[in-house]
């Protein structure tokens, strides 16, 4: 075609698969009726039928309606998006043009179009022409997301089963992440199961600067399971607990009430909750195509390989120890021990912070004599000292940070609180002498041409002879652990559409090829968009990249901590903290926080003024947790997704900056940053007044890190 596509000429496609002809899951535990299973079928089309490179236009509420099946394989990104919206608009003329004739002397292409949907009413023509939807295709994604899930697939079934719960629930990470064990999602999500951080923290999970167990398949579902446990308790209903994964427990108990049933089917017909859209109504039965195809793979897509995990031994850490001294004395290369260790987050890696006393490594299954002479090793390594001790100094020059002096000695922002007694990290001034920990001076040696002469060089200590036992894994296990770091797929349920943007952050679905990465509730800001308000010419502002791009919280953030007494320290709420953060990094009970504010229940804002109770020295620590959270958050997103710009958003009724957020899926610390590069702030939050939106990509064009659902949210 002279478009450089392939259009498939049929113009409207009813899906009829055989209802009897696949494997079906418990009808017990995840009933499918006459309603649904359109609606299934439809998913698993695009899951085992159309590749990502080719898309379906369909209807947004009868499933049954496919227009089209497109291709776009030859065009560019911003070829896709201008030919789909193309395509979408000459099917909306057309069905307006049905209902302004009154389906009267139409022309032979209208005709056809109306007898093949079923002669529709005239009202019924123009909600269709409102409706028009496009979805990508995911069948080849799905098969990568099916071979890496063999990796852990047997044990997450064994944990299901374990707890009493329907083993098909293991198949739920299709859904979520494509089983993509490094998938992390624009707000935060991490992991197959796509745990916000706020839902792992209630299940129990670590997360901290050093380690983040949303990322460990195995502990990970068994905190997926025990909520959705606690979501079946609470709905009882399988299906409605599913959606509650996505929607929230809360907002389905609110379903039930004002609907006056728990029959999911009656619930996507007739509950028009605000954010229960497109996404939260299609994931109940993407879950149930995602299974049913998974059941059955061969059916679909020929003999699939299914690799397993190579086998591996754990061993609790008798000391504190960094993993680069675990890995030197162990003499595991770092891409094994990495893979092996998903929960251990990257900056671990790359400088010298120390896993906790406690912790449990894996490593390639060894014998107990192996694992002896492995704890030997470690026994023999020098550990982290107690207090941290200073070899040199550095004089703070004007507009210098914690941060940037942090990154000219290769140390940690957090050992230079720590060792200097910072009350306030985001006060220091020029001429302030900050004391530099010994362990890491030596970095003052390779970058001479920016040290400061006040620097005085300490002897760096030998490092401990380390073991030589060399671990060695197979070419087979070498090939399965490389399936990790495959591209991710595309997800199982994608928002794109005219009449509605983004519903809220309850799931985050990556998908790749045609959009770009977007998540499954909010996609990247796009043409499609511009009905909400969005300004169809995205320009790319460099300047605001690159200042958006600065990793450097101390000129983003307000970490100032102000002494109001001996006791009593205030600090102004940043983006992203709650009550729950500030009851944590101090270690009191939150209602203790409330009562010294006068405040009721758990809402506080960004820029509102919180007195917390400590005293100095306890603000110290309280800054090194606060500031490593903020690190945590800043450095999950850079390493994953790339600010590419920013387009113009007309402030409406309602608009608040979670509300944006949400809508956006553009976490509230970016648009704070974007803002403020650009001398904006809340208060422009006024109707009608032209913001600024960042608009976010994905690190690696072909694939990349996964991003799917964020649950509990």
């Amino acid at each position: 075609m002279s478009r450089l596509i392939k259009i498939v000429l049929t113009v409207i496609t009813f899906i009829t698969l055989n209802t009897h002809s696949f494997a079906e899951l418990s009808q017990k535990h995840f009933p499918v009726d006459d309603y649904l299973r359109p609606r299934v079928d439809f998913w698993k089309r695009i899951f085992g039928e159309i590749y990502s490179y080719e898309g379906l236009l369909h209807d947004e509420q009868d499933l049954k309606i496919v227009y089209k099946k497109i291709e776009f394989q030859d065009l560019s990104r911003k070829q896709k998006i201008r030919f789909v919206k193309d395509e979408k608009r000459s099917l909306e003329n057309i069905l307006n043009s049905i209902a302004k004739k009154k389906k009267e002397n139409l022309t032979e292409e209208e005709n056809t179009l109306i007898q093949k949907i079923g002669d529709p009413g005239l009202d019924e023509i123009k909600r269709l022409a409102k409706g028009i939807r496009f979805h990508q295709g995911m069948r080849d994604r799905y098969v990568q997301g099916l071979e890496r899930s063999y990796l852990y697939q047997d044990k997450i079934i064994e944990i299901f089963s374990e707890l009493g719960l329907p083993t098909e629930l293991g198949y739920l990470p299709h859904v979520e992440s494509s089983f993509n064990y490094l998938a992390y999602s624009k707000v935060g999500a991490a992991g197959i199961w796509q745990f916000m951080r706020s839902t792992g923290k209630i299940y129990k999970l670590k997360l901290d600067y050093i380690i983040d167990e949303r990322r460990d398949p195995i502990k990970a579902t068994y905190a997926a399971a025990k909520l959705l446990r606690d979501n079946y308790a609470k709905l009882n209903s399988w299906p409605l607990a599913l959606t509650a994964y996505n929607h929230g427990a809360r907002s389905m108990e609110n379903a039930v009430r004002k609907i006056g049933t728990t029959d999911i089917s009656k619930i996507i017909q007739n509950y028009d909750g605000r954010r229960f859209g497109f996404a939260s109504k299609n994931f109940y039965p993407s879950f149930v195509a995602a299974a049913e195809i998974a059941q059955d793979p061969d059916r679909y897509f020929g003999k699939i390989e299914k690799r397993k995990m190579p086998s591996y031994s754990e061993m609790p850490l008798e000391r504190s120890l960094s993993a680069r001294q675990i890995m030197g004395a162990l003499n595991i290369d770092r891409t094994t021990f990495e893979e092996f260790n998903l929960s251990i987050r990257p900056p671990a890696f790359k400088s010298d912070l120390y896993l906790p006393k406690g912790f449990v490594i894996k490593v390639p299954q060894a014998d107990e004599e192996t694992l002896a002479k492995y704890k030997l090793a470690l026994s023999g390594v020098k550990s982290r000292p107690s207090q941290l001790v200073a070899s040199g100094a550095h004089t703070v020059s004007q507009g210098e940070s914690l941060y940037q002096i942090a990154q000219i000695y290769k140390t940690n922002v957090t050992d230079l609180i720590a060792l200097n007694k910072l009350s306030s990290p985001s006060k220091i001034y020029p001429g302030l002498n900050l004391e530099i920990p010994g362990a890491n001076f030596k970095a003052a040696e390779i970058k001479k041409d920016i040290v400061p002469a006040e620097i005085k060089v300490s002897p760096v200590q030998p490092s401990p002879k380390l073991l030589d036992v060399k671990v060695t894994l197979s070419d087979e296990s070498k090939k399965a652990l490389d399936i990790m770091k495959a591209d991710a797929p595309v997800p199982a349920v994608a928002e794109i559409k005219t009449a509605e943007v983004a519903e809220g952050p309850s799931t985050w679905q990556k998908i790749k090829g045609f959009f770009g990465d977007t998540f499954t509730k909010a996609p990247d800001t796009t043409e499609e968009q511009a009905q909400e308000g969005l300004n169809e010419t995205v320009a790319l502002n460099e300047t605001a990249e690159k200042k958006i791009n600065n990793e450097d919280i101390f000129k983003d953030y307000n970490l100032e901590v102000v002494k109001i007494n001996d006791k009593t320290h205030q600090v102004i709420v940043e983006a992203e903290e709650t009550l729950g953060h500030y009851s944590d990094w101090l270690v009191v009970r939150a209602q203790v926080i409330r009562s010294l504010n006068g405040i009721r229940g758990n809402n506080i804002r960004v820029g509102q003024k919180i007195k917390l109770p400590m005293t100095e020295e306890e603000a110290i620590k309280f800054n090194i947790k606060r500031v490593e959270y903020h690190l945590l958050i800043e450095e999950d997103f850079y390493n994953n997704f790339k600010v590419t710009g920013t387009t113009e958003y007309k402030v409406r009724p309602g608009d608040t900056l979670s509300s944006i957020s949400q809508k956006f899926e553009v976490p509230v610390w970016l648009l704070q940053k974007t803002w403020k590069s650009m001398d904006l702030g809340i208060k422009d939050l006024k109707v009608g007044t032209l913001i600024s939106l960042p608009q976010v990509s994905a690190k690696n064009e072909a694939g990349g890190a996964g991003a799917p659902t964020a649950t509990g949210s």
